[in-house]
């Protein structure tokens, strides 16, 4: 038994020891070798990927002693062409994300590389398809809701009393932001407000748990549902606030809601509306989403101007007025 014991742990361990070579992952992506030497092919390699219907973009790091990959190397493998585009990224000479990247998609024509700086933040770096570096954004989950804009959900500061989550619009071309969620004079989140309200532990526990008490600040959380790429976009805020009343015990909640948002550009203008909904129904609301942004029409129709409330942007280390 004690044998059998010891070979199940080996077997359990030595996948998480294994890694790639470079070769072994260029020759499963159909990736010409002829642009790599043979020392760089036997190199043990992390890599992120994605692919669309023309090209397949590579980034890997060499795995040396667990240290910070440096530099970061870039393939673009051009299918129709056959051509293979390489360059190496040293990732504290780029800006501020500085450290190993976590996630890789495309936007449009842009190449979207993400790195996560806290569990609350996240570093954006966009390039093009020659890879140079086109901008950096700060903020999380990038959605696509009209040509060349995008929303995404702001970055916060971890350590703080409540993680209000906000989204911005942004120009990928310009790198013009603008504040979208949350709107001034919002009904819902002024009701959760109320009720907040009626719920306050006293002023003495507040000041003893280091508690701001605002019936204004409590915690929102976003899941964008989804968008149709011409300035139509739904997405689910679950808004709850909650409060410590003992040390060394983790908060309760006195008020929340779940609520759906619709937004909608008519010209230059954004407009919304929403409709609190049970938990239960987001589920079916991501799926119809996925379907057809005219059937969720159904729940609301957009008719309120969007004029945004900046006052939990101080929530937002890259808050810029």
């Amino acid at each position: 038994m004690k044998i059998l014991a010891v070979l199940l742990a080996v077997l359990l361990i030595a996948p998480a020891c294994l890694a790639d070579t470079l070769r072994h992952l260029l020759v499963n992506q159909g990736i010409p070798l002829s642009s790599f030497q043979e020392s760089e092919l036997q190199e043990n390699v992390e890599e992120l990927m994605v692919s669309d219907a023309k090209s397949t973009v590579l980034t890997y790091w060499v795995l040396k002693d667990k240290q910070l990959p440096s530099p970061l190397s870039f393939v673009i493998y051009d299918r129709p062409s056959g051509l293979v585009l390489r360059k190496d990224l040293q990732l504290s000479e780029s800006n501020d994300c500085g450290r190993q990247p976590d996630g890789i998609s495309f936007i449009e024509e842009f190449i979207v590389l993400s790195s996560s700086l806290t569990p609350s933040a996240e570093c954006l770096q966009l390039f093009d398809k020659k890879l140079q570096l086109h901008s950096t954004l700060y903020g999380f989950g990038p959605v696509l809701v009209a040509p060349g804009q995008i929303v995404m959900i702001e970055n916060m500061i971890h350590f703080a009393p409540v993680h209000p989550e906000r989204l911005q619009l942004v120009d990928l071309h310009s790198g013009a932001i603008q504040e979208l969620y949350p709107p001034k004079n919002d009904q819902a989140r002024e009701h959760l407000a109320g009720e907040h309200a009626r719920h306050m532990p006293s002023k003495e526990l507040c000041m003893s748990m280091n508690d701001p008490c605002d019936p204004h600040l409590f915690d929102e959380s976003i899941n964008i549902l989804g968008a149709d790429g011409t300035g139509r976009f739904a997405f689910v805020v679950v808004q709850s606030a909650s409060h410590r009343t003992k040390e060394k015990e983790p908060p309760e909640t006195v008020a929340s809601q779940t609520v759906l948002y619709m937004y909608n550009r008519t010209g230059n203008s954004w407009h919304y509306c929403q409709k609190e909904i049970f938990d239960s129904e987001v589920e079916s609301l991501k799926n119809t989403a996925k379907l057809n942004l005219d059937t969720m029409l159904s729940q609301c129709s957009p008719y309120l101007l969007v004029t945004p409330d900046i006052s939990t942007a101080i929530f937002n280390p890259f808050f810029k007025h």
